[in-house]
């Protein structure tokens, strides 16, 4: 018997990392379609998270209209379980409000909001408008990273150029990850449990990215961390 090439090894061995990630049940929200949703913690965790780690800084002295803050608070505090609502809202704010300091936090939210609607043409034009205000925005890097390599279509023009974003977006929220102060809000626990839920999913999406290429020995490499 002949002993199989390397090559088909790391590929047999990469189907077996994928039938454990890609099809697992990694999701805690409910929705439409195939797509699996990237790991979220509990309820508490992560309205925290996303404030915290998504939300513009507000410099100090900065006075905010009391309206301004009362419809952000709204939109906040709309149930993700009401995404219809969350875009309307969310919408409704940045019109009326297009240079507020919440305008990269409700972008923020309304790439998960499309997300959830598989409205994928406004999921890619929020994120890039998301990440034009606040680059190293985690929540959204590693969503788009996420996504990219799920919803892939080799046959598409700009397949590549796809993968390649995934690719950028994971290793710049990883690069992110490693070098983030903890918000005053979040304790030590809370902080490291919400970077490990980031990392790995940011190695989940980039297994996947590598799988796609057929570059199995890094796709390995990463599934391997993202468990």
């Amino acid at each position: 018997m002949s002993i199989p090439s390397m090559r088909f090894a790391s590929r047999a061995l990469s189907l077996t990392f994928a039938a454990t990630i890609f099809v697992a049940p990694i999701s805690l929200a409910q929705m439409g379609g195939t797509q699996s949703k990237p790991m979220q913690g509990s309820t508490d965790i992560q309205q925290t998270e996303l404030h915290q780690l998504t939300d513009v800084q507000r410099q100090p002295g900065v006075t905010i209209d009391p309206k301004e803050q009362k419809a952000y608070d709204v939109f906040f505090h709309t149930s993700p379980e009401d995404p219809g609502k969350k875009i309307q809202l969310g919408n409704a704010f940045l019109d009326k409000y297009p240079k507020s300091i919440f305008a990269e936090a409700v972008d923020a939210q309304l790439t998960t909001a499309y997300y959830d609607k598989q409205d994928w043409k406004d999921f890619y034009a929020t994120a890039d408008k998301a990440l034009a205000l606040k680059p190293d925005d985690v929540d959204v890097l590693t969503t788009v990273g996420w996504v990219i390599p799920h919803v892939y279509d080799p046959h598409a023009d700009d397949a590549d150029k796809l993968l390649d974003k995934a690719e950028s977006c994971e290793k710049n929220a990883i690069q992110v990850l490693n070098t983030m102060p903890r918000p005053a809000s979040l304790t030590d626990a809370q902080f490291a449990a919400a970077k490990a839920q980031k990392a790995s999913e940011a190695h989940s999406a980039l297994g996947l990215v590598y799988f796609r290429r057929e570059d199995y020995a890094n796709s390995v490499t990463e599934l391997q961390q993202a468990t």
